[in-house]
Order: C-alpha cells, then sequence, then structure tokens
C-alpha cells in the first residue's frame, strides 16, 4: 500500500511538472531575443475538449491582460443579458405640436445604448419631421438617469484625452462622442477636402492641406493636425500635405464634453432634415411622468455590440456592457463597481476561481485590472458550452482575415483557423481565443506579456500561436 502511494505520488508529480515544464525553445528563445525574462511572461495552451493541458507556465499568476479582459465582459454579457438584448431610447414630449411647433422640451429617455450614431439620430429627426415637427422651441432635456455619475477625467489614463479610446461612459453616449473628420482627395481641384461627421456647433475647422501624389505613407504624420479643445468649444486646423495615393480616410478625435458634443451634433442634425432652429438649448433633467413617447430607437442586439467589443477592441462600449450587467441584475443607476461584482459572482456560479481577477472597468484599459491564464482558459473553455457560443467566438478577430488581427498572421498556419483577442498596453501585450487546428482539434490559447518591451514583443506571443498549429499531439 506504501508502494502504491508512493507510485501515485510520483506519478502526479510527473504530471504537474509537464503542465508547468519550461517553455518550448523556440517561445524561450523569441522572448530572449525581445529582452523579456520568462517570469514577465504567462502561457497556457489546453485542448478545449479533453481539457489536456498542452503548455503551461505561469498560468495562475495575477497578469495586467489590456484589452484581453474584454473577453470576460463580453462573455458575462451575453450570458446574463442574452445575445437577443437591446436597448431603447425613447423620444417623448408633453404636448403636441402645433403648426408644426413643439413648444414643450423633447425629452430624451436615454437607455445606456453603447452605440447610437449620428445616422441614427438622424432617423429618428427625419421621423419627427414626418409626424409634422419643424421647430423645437422648448429645447431638448435629457434622462440619464440609468448611470450613476462617474469621473469624467478622460485625461486620467494616459494624459491623451483627444484619444477616442479614452472616452468616458455617458447614458446618452453619442457616436462614441467622436468626431469623424474625412479626407478626400480632389483629383479635379488638386486640393484636399476635410469635412467632419458628425460637424458639431461649437467647432471650426480650418484647412490648408497640399495634395501630392507620391506614396502615401504615414498620411498622418504628413496630415498635420491641431486640436485646441475645451469643453464647450474646439478649433481644428489641417495643414501639411496628403496623397492622392492613399485615397478617403478618416480621423476620429474626440471633442468637447459630451453634453456640448451632443447638443452641437443634434443641432447641426435638425437643421440637416429640413428642422429649424430651436430655443432653449439642451439640459439634462427627468422625464415628466405624463410624457408621452413620440419615437423610440431600437439598438441592434447585443450581439453586434459584443462584435464591435472584440473585433475593434472598443473600450467605451465595453464599460456601457458592464454597466448594463449592472442594470440588469441591480437595477438603475448603473455602477461599474457593482457590475463588476455581479460579474465575479456569475464567475463563480460557472465554477470558475476569481481568486486572481481584478475587474474594474471591464475593458482592459485600466493599469490595476488583473486576470490569470487559468481563469481565461477555464471562461473559455466554458463558454464553449453555451447556446451562444457561435456568436461568442464569431466576435473575435480571425487571423489575418478581421478586425485587430487582419494585418497579422498573414503567412501563419494560424491565418483563417484562429480567433484571438488582441490586448495592449504601454507595458503589456496580450493574445487569447480559441485555435481550429487541421486535425479537428480546438485549442485554447492564452499568452500575456507585462513588461516595458512588451510593445515589441507581439511576435512571441504569434510565435507560441505557430507552436501550438504545428505541435505534433498524440491521441
Amino acid at each position: 500500500m506504501h508502494k502504491l502511494l508512493l507510485w501515485l505520488f510520483a506519478l502526479l508529480s510527473a504530471t504537474n511538472s509537464f503542465a508547468q515544464s519550461a517553455l518550448p525553445h523556440e517561445i524561450a528563445n523569441a522572448l530572449k531575443a525581445v529582452g523579456i525574462p520568462q517570469s514577465s511572461a504567462s502561457f497556457l495552451i489546453v485542448d478545449a475538449q479533453s481539457g489536456t493541458t498542452l503548455l503551461s507556465h505561469q498560468p495562475d499568476k495575477p497578469m495586467n491582460p489590456a484589452s484581453v479582459m474584454k473577453l470576460v465582459t463580453t462573455a458575462a454579457a451575453l450570458d446574463l443579458l442574452t445575445p437577443q438584448f437591446t436597448w431603447r431610447t425613447e423620444f417623448l414630449t408633453t404636448s403636441n405640436a402645433e403648426n408644426g411647433v413643439l413648444t414643450s422640451p423633447l425629452y430624451i429617455r436615454a437607455s445606456g445604448d453603447p452605440k447610437i450614431t449620428w445616422e441614427d439620430l438622424e432617423r429618428v429627426f427625419v421621423r419627427l419631421r414626418e409626424k409634422g415637427i419643424s421647430e423645437l422651441r422648448g429645447g431638448v432635456v435629457i434622462d440619464k438617469s440609468v448611470f450613476a455619475a462617474m469621473p469624467n477625467d478622460v485625461a486620467a489614463f494616459d494624459r491623451s484625452p483627444l484619444r477616442p479610446y479614452n472616452v468616458t461612459p455617458d447614458a446618452m453616449l453619442f457616436n462614441f462622442k467622436a468626431a469623424g473628420f474625412k479626407v478626400v482627395p480632389q483629383l479635379a481641384d488638386n486640393a484636399v477636402r476635410i469635412s467632419p461627421e458628425p460637424f458639431p456647433e461649437g467647432v471650426t475647422l480650418v484647412s490648408n492641406v497640399k495634395l501630392t501624389h507620391g506614396a502615401c505613407g504615414d498620411w498622418k504624420a504628413k496630415l498635420s493636425a491641431n486640436f485646441d479643445d475645451t469643453p464647450t468649444q474646439a478649433s481644428v486646423s489641417f495643414s501639411g500635405s496628403y496623397a492622392a495615393s492613399c485615397g478617403e480616410r478618416e480621423w476620429f478625435v474626440s471633442l468637447l464634453s459630451h453634453e456640448a458634443f451632443f447638443e452641437g451634433s443634434v443641432r447641426w442634425l435638425w437643421k440637416r432634415v429640413g428642422g429649424a432652429a430651436w430655443m432653449g438649448g439642451i439640459r439634462v433633467g427627468a422625464v415628466p411622468a405624463n410624457a408621452q413617447v413620440l419615437d423610440t430607437h431600437v439598438s441592434l442586439p447585443l450581439t453586434a455590440a459584443v462584435n464591435d467589443v472584440n473585433k475593434f477592441s472598443n473600450n467605451v462600449m465595453a464599460r456601457h456592457l458592464l454597466l448594463g450587467i449592472d442594470r440588469a441584475q441591480n437595477g438603475s443607476p448603473a455602477q461599474a463597481s457593482r457590475g463588476a461584482k455581479s460579474v465575479v459572482t456569475w464567475l463563480k456560479k460557472e465554477g470558475i476561481d476569481t481568486r486572481e481577477l481584478v475587474l474594474e472597468n471591464g475593458s482592459g484599459l485600466s493599469r490595476d485590472e488583473r486576470v490569470s491564464a487559468n481563469l481565461l482558459a477555464a471562461l473559455l473553455r466554458k463558454t464553449l458550452t453555451k447556446p451562444h457560443a457561435n456568436d461568442f467566438i464569431a466576435s473575435l478577430p480571425i487571423a489575418g482575415i478581421d478586425g485587430t488581427l487582419s494585418q497579422r498572421f498573414a503567412n501563419s498556419e494560424a491565418k483563417a483557423s484562429a480567433s484571438l483577442k488582441t490586448g495592449g498596453l504601454n507595458d503589456v501585450r496580450s493574445l487569447a481565443g480559441y485555435l481550429r487546428r487541421n486535425d479537428g482539434r480546438t485549442l485554447i490559447y492564452i499568452g500575456i506579456l507585462n513588461h516595458a518591451r512588451a510593445p515589441q514583443a507581439f511576435g512571441v506571443l504569434e510565435k507560441a500561436v505557430e507552436w501550438a498549429f504545428l505541435r505534433e499531439i498524440k491521441s
């Protein structure tokens, strides 16, 4: 009996040793080549069907995952909100329009919709015009009570307040609070046209860009831009040169405060659909109990939002999903901290160990968020058993095909056969998702690097993916 116990202990030790074995020399050498110690890396590759571990390196170490954290948020949202979930933004009034004039305010009951674009709002305004409304004399009142008040310091993360990835949540988030400056070469006029959409009032634009005929290259570097931005006004100027070979491009910038951006855009859109200018401005307030619905904007289903979050790593949409989870679980006004607790509770109910999880805003745009490869692998494997598994997998960038991986894995075994979420901060590079091998196996892959040299080391993560595709696996 004693010998049997010793034999079992030796077997278990050997199995654990295999799971924690040294990194394959291809991956170890790749790390060494970029100057990253193995202690700053975490890898885990698991057979999704059998659960067999093929590679395990520091799988229980809490790591900053950057945008790979969106896998946790989107998987939870699909399960807790359901794939068919939609946001409904209502437009209301307390009086009827007379001779085309609406004297009471136009009330907007915000829903926390993460993706109301200017085209969506334009369609709402067209329908209001079709109902005979031409003049808004009572102004606009927005009810934002579905979200709790939250810090709005967009420069807090990296002192880059104009970058769209830094936009903070808002119950009436409009067009991601980003103006897209469309750059179009005008060959007939030997000129360059730059126009923003939307073009909110409060923004002035001056353009003095020369059209050239060389290679496109780094078009943003050649196209100099200056953004003088305050919460209520912005002055934008473009100079430099732009090559005709670049074709049409778009430069997105987050301007003004949420309220000023929305008000300026609404005024622009109302005129665009033929409405008269209004009096009263825009303010935040409550919708009266006797208000009647004039129109409702219904979002696309949650699956579309999850697709945008994962394919294109949209931070503010991910943060809205976390707030949406809290609102569904705990009611309004939604708070990110409560949403994070709801996700942790959900993970525990799914049998997933959350000891290495620190969830702050759900987007990965955080210095504090942490997760282990073990947790991510357990989540990815559990999600394969869900009715919405295909929706989740389809939301991930496909290697060499689309999303944030469209320019990666071009000549790789992984091209079109790997669905992987990317992540990146100044000292983080990460990659996690599913690998579909030619032998019919599906592997779960997690690779995270936390080091100052991580931005130069995405190739290490790609090398580990290649290793997983090419490694011989015994049945």
